[in-house]
């Protein structure tokens, strides 16, 4: 499984879909239980990164100045 943090619209997601490869998107705006600042959160995406289960991940970082 591919992971996009702070994917917005998801189109890096979308893409990777329509290689044929799973993926999951995941954005603050998409509802509260994707908030990145949670110690919840971060602790369920932590378990997926040690288990192994996710083989990709993309960080589309906020544009702020």
């Amino acid at each position: 499984m591919f992971l996009e943090l702070f994917a917005g619209r998801g189109r890096i997601s979308q893409r990777i879909r329509d290689m044929g490869y799973g993926c999951l998107d995941l954005d603050i705006a998409q509802g509260a239980t994707e908030d990145h600042l949670t110690s919840t959160f971060e602790a369920v995406v932590r378990g997926w990164l040690l288990s192994k289960a996710i083989v990709g991940l993309w960080l589309g970082t906020p544009c702020t100045t």
